[in-house]
């Protein structure tokens, strides 16, 4: 802060403008094009239809750097024979991001499940 007000530095806050807005993604996968993700879909799949798991819906974070193929392994899931035929109608791709740089907005990402669903 002391650097910030002294007068010779020059300093000046510039508000900059994501260069490029990511497309929104959706639940289609051409599945022949991912390689090496078997082992951790296969453990998403098995975690979410655990049947030790009573009550709560379970939520899994899937989380990391942009490139990793996080996005390809929730179509994989989502996807996948077990998962639909235990949700059937019950599943919903919703694009979730971040790209403008605020907080996820829950009641925002609520909504489009909400619209989805009804």
């Amino acid at each position: 802060d002391q650097i910030a007000d002294d007068a010779k530095f020059r300093l000046i806050e510039v508000k900059r403008q994501p260069i490029r807005k990511r497309k929104e993604t959706y639940s289609y996968v051409n599945e022949n094009s991912i390689v090496g993700r078997d082992v951790d879909k296969d453990r998403i799949v098995d975690m979410l239809l655990d049947p030790s798991i009573l009550g709560d819906v379970p939520v899994l974070a899937i989380v990391g750097m942009g490139g990793l193929g996080k996005t390809a392994l929730a179509q994989l899931v989502y996807n996948h024979k077990r998962i639909q035929a235990e949700f059937h109608k019950r599943r919903f791709w919703v694009c979730v991001s971040d790209q403008d740089q605020n907080q996820f907005n829950i009641k925002t990402i609520l909504a489009k499940i909400y619209k989805l669903a009804t």
